[in-house]
């Protein structure tokens, strides 16, 4: 069970840092552009 909440942890992880990747990148091309 402990093993199933690493690997949701680590997804909503993974899946949060992409996601504030591409908000930055389309911030910065606004700013650019």
């Amino acid at each position: 069970m402990l093993h199933l909440l690493i690997l949701t942890t680590l997804y909503f992880l993974i899946g949060t840092i992409q996601f504030l990747q591409v908000f930055s990148t389309t911030i910065l091309a606004a700013g650019c552009s």
